[in-house]
């Protein structure tokens, strides 16, 4: 079970009932779902890369799932792209680093995420200087 909830997103897929997606902080190496809200246990989906100091997840318009990370991982990513509409045990979508995308200050901790209909804002530390919220919009 679990021992901490730095994160919880719910998400239904149609005709389906609700489901609650977490995990852990440090060493994340399986998101967990429940049933929402009843709160019963599913089976876990395992990935197949730690992730390290998870922060904040979010579903995306498409039923993706998007978790932050405070740490860099071995390959300089801290933003998770996930695919976890199915039983895969191969859920990474994409990888990519949301500190470089905040701008020029450089490292930034994502803290938490919401979607819009038409941007990603994020919230955020720079170290203990600056707190904010960031709108990312793709591009045109």
């Amino acid at each position: 079970g679990l021992k901490h909830l730095p994160w919880a997103a719910i998400h239904q897929e149609a005709g389906q009932p609700a489901v609650l997606y977490s995990s852990e902080s440090k060493n994340v190496t399986a998101i967990m779902r429940h049933e929402y809200p009843s709160m019963a246990p599913l089976p876990s989906i395992p990935l197949t890369e730690t992730i390290h100091s998870v922060q904040g997840g979010e579903f995306d318009a498409h039923g993706f799932l998007h978790i932050s990370a405070f740490h860099l991982d071995v390959y300089g990513c801290n933003m998770y792209e996930l695919d976890v509409s199915g039983t895969s045990a191969h859920p990474l979508r994409a990888a990519y680093t949301l500190s470089t995308l905040l701008g020029p200050a450089g490292f930034m901790e994502v803290e938490g995420l919401v979607f819009t209909d038409a941007a990603l804002v994020v919230s955020f530390n720079l170290w203990y200087y600056l707190k904010g919220i960031v709108t990312i919009s793709p591009p045109p």
